[in-house]
């Protein structure tokens, strides 16, 4: 379990760029959803809790600690935002 990693990224230009980070070192974020990103005052997004939850409105079950479900979480983020 990764617990001390956090991403810096802009919402509007690469929360995806992220995500691929993680992905290339073989790393998951694993708990995709809106209250795992936290946004300042200038716009960035630092993604959070690396660890393996599960909440079914961002991710479908089958594809949960999977590349597939960081990915399907992320599109759903932002179409949320």
């Amino acid at each position: 379990m990764i617990s001390n990693i956090f991403l810096l990224t802009n919402m509007r230009n690469g929360p995806d760029r992220s995500i691929e980070y993680l992905h290339q070192k073989g790393l998951l974020w694993g708990d995709a959803k809106a209250g795992n990103v936290l946004i300042n005052m200038d716009g960035n997004a630092t993604l959070i809790d690396f660890g393996g939850g599960y909440i079914e409105r961002w991710v479908d079950m089958m594809r949960n600690d999977t590349v597939y479900g960081d990915v399907q979480g992320l599109q759903r983020i932002i179409s949320f935002h």
